[in-house]
C-alpha cells in the first residue's frame, strides 16, 4: 500500500505553494476527488484560494513539488 502524499496549492495572489490538510493514497484517489468547497485562506497573505486540481503539486521524498499534469 502506498504512502499517503502531501498535498500543497498554489495560493493565486502571492503563489506561494501552501500546504494544505488534503491527502491522497494515489493517484486514482487523487483522480475521483471533486475537490468541492475547498477554499481555506492563505496562511502568508490572507487571500481565499479556491483548491483544484490545476493549481495543487505533491511534495515528494526528497521534498521537491511534482505538478500534476491534467
Amino acid at each position: 500500500m502506498s504512502k499517503a502524499k502531501e498535498i500543497h496549492v498554489r495560493c493565486m495572489r502571492c503563489r506561494e505553494w501552501v500546504p494544505t490538510s488534503i491527502t491522497f493514497k494515489d493517484k486514482k484517489s487523487f483522480d475521483l476527488d471533486g475537490l468541492v468547497k475547498n477554499r481555506p485562506p492563505c496562511p502568508r497573505c490572507g487571500e481565499m484560494t479556491s483548491y483544484n486540481k490545476e493549481n495543487l503539486c505533491i511534495r515528494d521524498g526528497s521534498g521537491d513539488f511534482v505538478c500534476i499534469e491534467m
